[in-house]
């Protein structure tokens, strides 16, 4: 209480958001190009992977088409630790091996019709799941039966409109679906399944 009487106190709010596939132009150095009249050169595609002992990734933005209106943006990620770190140990003679797995991926298509007028369609996911299994589970604990599991996963799907309608009045508007799914479980002696479907 003393804290907030003397106004020693620090507070702010985050704003996140999806930001637009890029198809802008670059020249030599990152340095963005620009048309005779200044504005941005757009109609550019831009691409990443990655591959390392963790996972692997990629993604790819850029026009659709020849089009100025319509762009994409396509990426995703998978762990690929369950493939190589469940034999390791097993192959050192590990009592316990466990084997986590995670994904995502997005897909987002947005129509800019000019300033204030924006539709976006996003499909977007993520799955984690983990898993210890015991070899000698009733040298650990009868109870478990042998393995001990944790996943979430969950998808989306969204519709968003923007459009300003004046220089004081602007429609912002958001349709989704999608699905949420949680488990846990212990051996068979205790199971854990939430889904829900916001």
């Amino acid at each position: 209480v003393a804290d907030l009487l003397d106004g020693r106190v620090m507070g702010g709010i985050v704003d996140v958001s999806l930001r637009s596939p890029n198809t802008e132009c670059y020249g030599p150095y990152g340095e963005p190009l620009t048309s005779p009249s200044g504005a941005p050169v757009t109609g550019c595609y831009h691409g990443m992977a990655q591959l390392d002992l963790i996972d692997g990734r990629f993604l790819l933005q850029g026009p659709i088409g020849k089009s100025k209106e319509w762009s994409f943006a396509v990426a995703g990620r998978r762990s690929w630790i369950d493939s190589w770190l469940g034999p390791a140990l097993e192959a050192g003679g590990a009592s316990v091996t466990s084997a986590p797995v995670y994904y995502d991926y997005q897909v987002i298509v947005d129509r800019n019709a000019g300033p204030g007028d924006k539709l976006s369609l996003r499909f977007y996911g993520s799955d984690d799941r983990f898993q210890a299994v015991f070899k000698d589970p009733a040298a650990q604990e009868p109870g478990f039966g042998g393995n001990l599991r944790f996943g979430t996963a969950f998808y989306q799907g969204q519709i968003l409109y923007q459009k300003e309608l004046s220089p004081k009045v602007t429609l912002d508007t958001m349709v989704s679906v999608g699905k949420i799914s949680l488990d846990f479980g212990v051996g068979g002696n205790l199971a854990f399944d939430l889904t829900q479907y916001p």
